[in-house]
């Protein structure tokens, strides 16, 4: 995972046709993605920041977060890899602001969401355009992680795989 290789290309056996009921979207080939207000969006497990993930997947969420590093602030990490946390406006559950002051942001209120099972392969947006892929989350302890459990709760962090990284691929 820390290697940001989570990414796929997939071809259709035939041709779509243009008026079809197919989303379509640009991608964000910038990468200025560091605390800009990025949209979530997936189909996976739902929940509550204080509890984690408690209710099932198949219905589409969608809300505020920003990527606040790459992953190279792990070891092992790669810079195809954008890294965020789920904050609750506090700083003792600031995942990435507990790793260094440079990464505090401490989110968007009510409107942050965290990944969450069921969510790999979803995007992230900025101004409308595929900045990332949602690959993974974890924790890194606790704190800043509210419960100690990685189950998609206040203080955990998730990792995109960086569009800009493989748009020649």
């Amino acid at each position: 995972l820390l290697n940001g290789n989570d990414v796929a290309i997939l071809t259709v056996g035939g041709t779509i046709p243009v008026n079809a009921a197919v989303p379509r979207y640009d991608l964000y080939l910038d990468t200025d993605e560091g605390f800009r207000p990025t949209v979530k969006s997936g189909y996976g497990r739902s929940g509550f920041g204080n509890t984690g993930h408690t209710l099932s997947s198949g219905t589409k969420r969608a809300g505020l977060n920003s990527y606040e590093a790459l992953g190279t602030i792990f070891t092992g990490g790669s810079n195809t890899i954008l890294i965020g946390d789920f904050d609750n406006g506090g700083t003792t559950n600031d995942a990435l602001g507990s790793i260094s002051v440079l990464l505090a942001h401490l989110g968007y209120g009510d409107d942050e969401v965290m990944i969450a099972p069921g969510d790999s392969g979803g995007p992230t947006f900025i101004n409308g355009r595929i900045a990332g892929i949602h690959s993974f989350l974890g924790s890194i302890g606790q704190p800043p992680d509210v419960n100690g459990t990685t189950n998609a709760s206040f203080g955990e962090v998730f990792g995109d795989t960086r569009v800009s990284s493989f748009y020649q691929w």
